[in-house]
């Protein structure tokens, strides 16, 4: 508006007080408005500049003048030094400025900046290219060969497979699966798929050009299916299908494994939102992270869901609570505890044990610890001695006599796991030495099943220990002493099954 004004003011005075022409009253007052506009706008436009810095700028530790730190901060920019040689070099082009001075100084601007830019350029590849920059993996690494990376990547169905799996391993068992991460092989030649677990070699995909399922180690590729874009593909017949079959077995195999405490964090984080409370009581008051970790993972060991992680801390609360009323008196014995409080949450998940052993029915068909080396197992675990290399030996020897009778009579060809029930006391040292021994075994308390089970007892195992009981008890006597003495025993459960081992090679 103001600028409209001037020139038509100055038109009016040009051409009827001065005697101008339109044309020269036009080209001399519009150049007057122009300038006056510059003068005025100018001088503000820095003043409104000059006030944002002093208003944003950070003052350091030490004094230090904002001249000095605008200078810096514009020198080492490559960018402003382009921008600002390039509006130079453009005014250097309009009429009526100095051309060689304004072209000079935007060229020297503008190489500046465009060297700065190269150097560093330079100077991050060599950074690049010469600095060792530690490549840390995910728990679970899926090393792949270059053919096989651009085969995954046509089908594209690996990914939605992973997270499906994901996705029902957690609900089914409670455990949050490492998203796997892919690692390129480019040395391997073939479509090869390798599944790495804590840096082990634990699966293996070896895909045939004609589809050929041989290649597949730990599973039965034909039984399953993967669904991309509404279609169902039969696994056979895809690289991600067989990937993901192998997966799953491998993930259901090692479960356990992927149980430390980083998992317990997560998974405290997960039900924090409607656990909270309990979270806060139980962590780090009553068990740390540490001992949690080991009460899930004997849970997880037996196939018990964890996926209601609130009445897991429910129970460690409870027997914290028993425990303490127990112990008032008496020095606490970490080891015992830690025992009893996986008893205790054990017999807790009573309903989650009873539809493993059962199923949907009310009865199973079990075998049945006799009571003398049931007696002998819950003594040796009570006193937290070594356990005596014959009765591993007798145990090893029925659960084999047992079971070849079983497989005789077809009476697991269903697959179901046999089920062992022993005693409370007895149980963890039992299912330690069977799974030392790689027994398929399930062994479960009498107290951790529900009391309206029906339980049919197929087979009794009764290692022969009438020739131990007298050197038994002098020697469960003697190391008894000798760990109350304040001296525990070197020896454990490993050692027996090795010895027992032993002596059946020999």
């Amino acid at each position: 508006l103001i600028t409209g004004i001037n020139i038509c003011g100055g038109l009016f005075v040009g051409v009827s007080q001065q005697g101008l022409s339109f044309s020269e009253a036009l080209g001399r007052y519009t150049l007057f408005t122009i300038g006056d506009g510059l003068v005025s706008q100018i001088p503000a436009l820095l003043v409104a500049v000059s006030a944002g810095i002093a208003v944003t700028r950070v003052e350091a530790s030490e004094g230090s003048f904002v001249g000095r730190e605008l200078f810096e901060q514009l020198a080492t920019e490559p960018q402003a030094l382009m921008t600002t040689g390039g509006v130079l070099l453009v005014l250097s082009l309009v009429p009526g400025l100095p051309t060689t001075s304004f072209a000079v100084a935007g060229l020297l601007l503008f190489g500046s900046g465009r060297g700065m830019r190269l150097r560093r350029s330079q100077l991050s590849q060599v950074r690049a290219t010469t600095a060792f920059q530690p490549k840390i993996y995910s728990p679970l690494v899926l090393r792949v060969s270059a053919e096989a990376t651009n085969c995954l990547r046509q089908e594209m169905l690996l990914p939605k497979a992973v997270q499906q799996m994901r996705a029902a391993m957690f609900e089914r068992m409670g455990v949050l699966v490492p998203d796997p991460q892919m690692d390129l092989d480019g040395t391997r030649s073939g479509r090869v798929v390798e599944i790495f677990l804590n840096g082990a070699l634990v699966g293996k995909v070896l895909d045939e050009q004609d589809g050929e399922t041989a290649g597949i180690e730990n599973g039965d590729a034909t039984s399953e299916a993967v669904t991309a874009n509404g279609l169902k593909i039969a696994v056979r017949d895809t690289l991600s299908g067989k990937t993901i079959t192998e997966l799953r077995n491998v993930v259901g195999e090692h479960l356990v494994e992927l149980l430390d405490d980083t998992h317990t964090r997560l998974l405290l984080e997960v039900h924090q939102p409607l656990g909270e409370d309990l979270i806060n009581a139980a962590i780090p008051s009553v068990v740390s992270v540490t001992e949690l970790t080991t009460v899930l993972r004997s849970l997880v060991r037996d196939e018990i869901s964890i996926r209601e992680l609130r009445t897991v801390l429910q129970a460690v609360l409870e027997f914290d609570m028993s425990w303490r009323e127990q112990r008032k008196n008496a020095i606490g014995d970490s080891a015992r505890r830690m025992q009893q409080l996986v008893r205790f949450v054990r017999e807790k998940r009573s309903r989650e044990i009873t539809r493993l052993v059962c199923g949907d029915s009310r009865s199973a068909a079990v075998w049945l610890l006799d009571p003398a080396a049931d007696q002998l197992f819950s003594r040796v675990s009570e006193l937290e001695v070594a356990i005596p290399p014959d009765a591993v030996d007798g145990l090893l020897s029925e659960v084999a006599r047992v079971s070849e009778a079983a497989s005789e009579q077809q009476a697991h060809a269903s697959g179901v796991r046999p089920v062992l029930v022993t005693s409370a006391a007895a149980r963890g040292l039992v299912s330690e030495v069977l799974q030392l021994a790689a027994a398929d075994v399930r062994v479960v308390a009498s107290s951790e099943l529900l009391r309206d089970v029906s339980l049919e007892v197929v087979a009794t195992l009764s290692p022969d220990i009438s020739l131990l009981a007298e050197e038994e008890a002098e020697y469960l006597r003697l190391t008894s002493e000798h760990v109350t003495g304040g001296q525990p025993t070197d020896r454990s459960v490993n050692d027996g099954v090795r010895e027992s081992r032993f002596r059946a090679v020999q």
